[in-house]
Parts: C-alpha cells; sequence; structure tokens
C-alpha cells in the first residue's frame, strides 16, 4: 500500500534537493531505546545482509547480465509494498522471472512501500539489488477520511514539526479530477531515498510524510477496499519515479529518453517456478501486457488473476498504473452495471476498473498469454520473533490443501537465507491442515487492517501499513 532538504551534517557535498532527509543522525539520537529482542534482531538483519552469501549468490546473475553491453531494451520494475521478509522471496523472483528478464533488457528498480519494522530491517537487503535507483516511503500509520466527497488521496507533510522534514512550499490540488485527489507539485513531498542512503540511520516514523485516503469516495465494499485503495496509490507513485528518472535520463542524454517497458510487482511476490515469457520483442511490438498466472477468462475486464505482477509495453502500464487518479469515476461506471450490491453501496473492482482505463486508452491492448499458465505465486509469511516462515500459494488459490515447503520446490537460495542468515525455521501455515509446529504470522492476511503489522515487528500490529 502507500507508503527533506538539508545534507547530513557528515557530508561532504551536498545531496539533490528532491532528497527527504529521512536519514538525519540527530533524528536517531531522538529516537526512543529498541527493546532488547528488537534491537538483536535490528542487529542481526544489518550483519546478515552484508554477509549473507545465499542471499548475494542469487543477486550474482542479475549483476553479471547489467554488465554486458549487448542489451538494447530497458525495463523499470515497480517493487511496491511492504518489505516482509522480502529477502527470502527475491533470490526466487530473480531466478524464475528478473534473471531471464536481464538476458534481453536493462533491468532497473523502484521501490515504493511503507517505512514500517520490514523496512528498517529490509532496507540494508534492498540496497544490494542491482540497479535500484529510488525509493519512496511513508508513515506506516495511514489516515482514512470518512466524509462524503473527502479526497481520493492526500499526500500529507509530517505532523511532527519537530523533525528535520520540511513540507514544498508549494503545495497544490490536482487538476485532473480536480477534488478527488491532493498531491504535493513535486516529487519531495514523499520521502525519497537514493540507494546509498538505505544504510543510513533513519529518521523515526512520526517524522515521514503520510497518506489520508478517501476509502468513502471510492465507494467499496469489499473488506480489502482499503488495502487496494492503497496499492493503487503505491502503482501511481512508482510511476511518478520512474517518469522523473526517465526525465534526468533525457536531460543528461540531451534527447527524449524513456523505459521500453515496465513491470510492477509486490515486493515480496515470488513465482515457484521459472516464467517462461516470450521474446521481448515481441511484446514491445504492439500494445501488450502479461501476468506471471496467465490471462484471466476472455470476457473478463481485469488485466491480471491476482495483484501480484504484470508486465506491458511502457504505454500499457503508464495507463494502469495511473488509474488511480480517475479511481472514483470508473467506480461510477462499472459499478452500476454491476449486480449485488449490497446495502445500497456497490462492490469495487479495483483490477476490472484498471483494465478498463487501459481499454479505453489502448482499445488494441492485448494479454499475452505465457506457455504453462505462467507461474504458481506465493509469498513468504512468518514471525521473526517466534524464528518460523511459510510459503502462503496465494494464486492460483489452493485454500484447504497442505502448504508446499520450499524444499519440494527447489527453492534452496530462500531456505538457505533463512536458516543461515536469518535463524528462521520453516513450520506450517496455521489455516490449513497438516502436522508439526505451524508459524502465527506477524504480518496478518491481505486486507486485514487490524493485524497487519510486519514480520518483523515486536510490538503491537502497526494497523495496515500495507
Amino acid at each position: 500500500m502507500l507508503k527533506s532538504g538539508q545534507a547530513n551534517s557528515g557530508a561532504t557535498t551536498a545531496r539533490p534537493a528532491i532528497f527527504a532527509p529521512l536519514v538525519s543522525p540527530r533524528a536517531r539520537a531522538r529516537a526512543p531505546i529498541a527493546v532488547t529482542n528488537a534491537r538483536s534482531m535490528r542487529n542481526r538483519s544489518r550483519s546478515a545482509a552484508a554477509s549473507c552469501k545465499p542471499f548475494l549468490d542469487a543477486l550474482r546473475e542479475l549483476k553479471q547480465q547489467r554488465r554486458s553491453l549487448t542489451q538494447r531494451s530497458s525495463v523499470a520494475v515497480c517493487l511496491t509494498g511492504q518489505l516482509r521478509l522480502f529477502m527470502l522471496s527475491l533470490p526466487g523472483l530473480v531466478k524464475h522471472l528478473l534473471a531471464p528478464l536481464a538476458a534481453e533488457a536493462r533491468v532497473e528498480f523502484f521501490y515504493v512501500g511503507p517505512a514500517d519494522a520490514s523496512f528498517a530491517h529490509g532496507r540494508r537487503w534492498l540496497q544490494h539489488v542491482p540497479g535500484l535507483r529510488l525509493c519512496s516511503v511513508y508513515s506506516p500509520v495511514l489516515r482514512w477520511a470518512s466524509r462524503t466527497g473527502a479526497p481520493m488521496y492526500e499526500e500529507l507533510p509530517s505532523p511532527n514539526r519537530s523533525s528535520s522534514y520540511t513540507a514544498p512550499r508549494n503545495r497544490t490540488v490536482a487538476t485532473a479530477a480536480a477534488r478527488h485527489h491532493r498531491a504535493q507539485n513535486s516529487t519531495s513531498a514523499l520521502g525519497l531515498l537514493s540507494p546509498a542512503e538505505l544504510s543510513l540511520p533513519m529518521s523515526p516514523p512520526s517524522s515521514l510524510p503520510s497518506l489520508r485516503l478517501g476509502v468513502r469516495t471510492a465507494g467499496c465494499s469489499e473488506a480489502n477496499a482499503r488495502s487496494r485503495l492503497v496499492q493503487a496509490w503505491q502503482a501511481r507513485r512508482c510511476l511518478q519515479l520512474v517518469e522523473r528518472h526517465e526525465a534526468s535520463q533525457s536531460a543528461r542524454r540531451r534527447t527524449p529518453w524513456q523505459y521500453d517497458a515496465i513491470l510492477r510487482v509486490r515486493a515480496d511476490a515470488l513465482p515457484t517456478r521459472k516464467v517462461e515469457l516470450p521474446p521481448l520483442s515481441s511484446l514491445l511490438a504492439q500494445p501488450t501486457f502479461t501476468p506471471l498466472d496467465d490471462c484471466p477468462a476472455r470476457g473478463e475486464s481485469r488485466l491480471a488473476n491476482h495483484d501480484f505482477a504484470l508486465l506491458g509495453r511502457r504505454d500499457v502500464m503508464a495507463v494502469a498504473l495511473r488509474a488511480v487518479d480517475t479511481l472514483d469515476q470508473h467506480a461510477q461506471t462499472n459499478g452500476a452495471a454491476r449486480s449485488g450490491r449490497q446495502g445500497g453501496r456497490r462492490p469495487c473492482d479495483f483490477d476490472g476498473l484498471v483494465g478498463a482505463a487501459v481499454r479505453r486508452a489502448l482499445p488494441d491492448a492485448k494479454c499475452v498469454a505465457l506457455p504453462r499458465g505462467g507461474s504458481p505465486v506465493a509469498s513468504v509469511r512468518g514471525n521473526v520473533r517466534g524464528g518460523c516462515f511459510f510459503l502462503d500459494i496465494e494464486s492460483p488459490p489452493n485454500d484447504g490443501q497442505p502448504q508446499p515447503r520450499v524444499g519440494a520446490l527447489r527453492l534452496d537460495a530462500a531456505a538457505s537465507v533463512a536458516s543461515q542468515c536469518l535463524g528462521l525455521e520453516e513450520q506450517r501455515d496455521p489455516r490449513r491442515p497438516g502436522t508439526g509446529a505451524a508459524c502465527a504470522p506477524r504480518g496478518g492476511w491481505d486486507g486485514d487492517f487490524r493485524t497487519d503489522a510486519s514480520p518483523w515487528d515486536a510490538s503491537p500490529p502497526n494497523r495496515g501499513a500495507g
């Protein structure tokens, strides 16, 4: 979901003004002293990030592909959402999707997510991702506007006046769907971090800008409507990061430049087998897109069966990623035609709304089916304090079935990172049948904003970081 101008006092050169100073040593000194077990986890995570051989080995192929000068295409990868235990899932994502993609194109990364406990621990792991360009983080405590007519989303400066964050001087209301979303007119509105800054001490979350979302404006009745609205904002925010990098590259090259394709993928996504993509050149020849887990059935309006990942030509993905800007208009148009309203409120089909936006802008856009139906997609859930983790196969759904183990799926790197670098043991998903110890996750379940904490949390749930 959705996740300042002073330089670090110890720096010898000024940082670009677009970066918010989320990492001042002074703010670190003001932060409360962590409890012993939380400090122990943090120190273990910090040292493991730089010395975890299974994790670094998994990234080696991606680094080697980047050294090649033969790629003519470029792909921006938007990693969005909570990092959770992404250091366990990323090696599988690299092996099964990113490395084959990097063999054909130059792959570069952008991250958008909350500055929760999983980011505090995972950012040093994220820093090792080759080709990481920019991160955008926000306060993990989200705000919800319940009044009718509230903006769909507002990007708010930090309420902590004593922090080092400085709000931009010019705060404007967006003109497209003017009363439905407000954003700062600069990408400095939300905290930006360069890759080098990921290893520096961070200011407390209270010093970060935050989001306020108008869930009633969207008019959704699903239990997970809030999480989906934040995910839609995260996608929009990542497109802004991509566009900013493209602008800087165009200025440097003195000629217009853009990525050829964009992949949006949840930060904790783990394809369980190799995704057999068609040649990238065929995807770029016309407006196309493809999810990891095969195309939806003919006649469905959505672009993918699950929200985990979508790869497409840049023009297709730009429309899909910015769909939140007109979400209320799409909801009214599509909701009126749907049956099964509950208590006068319409179901809000976020996936269908994105698909409608793409097909409205690009009527010829089509989904490219993958061999073998793509790959099942899992996430890694767990409880670091409890020393356990498990795979959650989310697409296609396998509810009621025993959960497969990482060894059976030959996800050796995930098992090695868990055991050798984090001291985590694979246990059973407590919701599914089986015997043996069960791992009660700290991360909650998708859309459950009462318990959507980070697997790293040693304190009560953070109530919906996204």
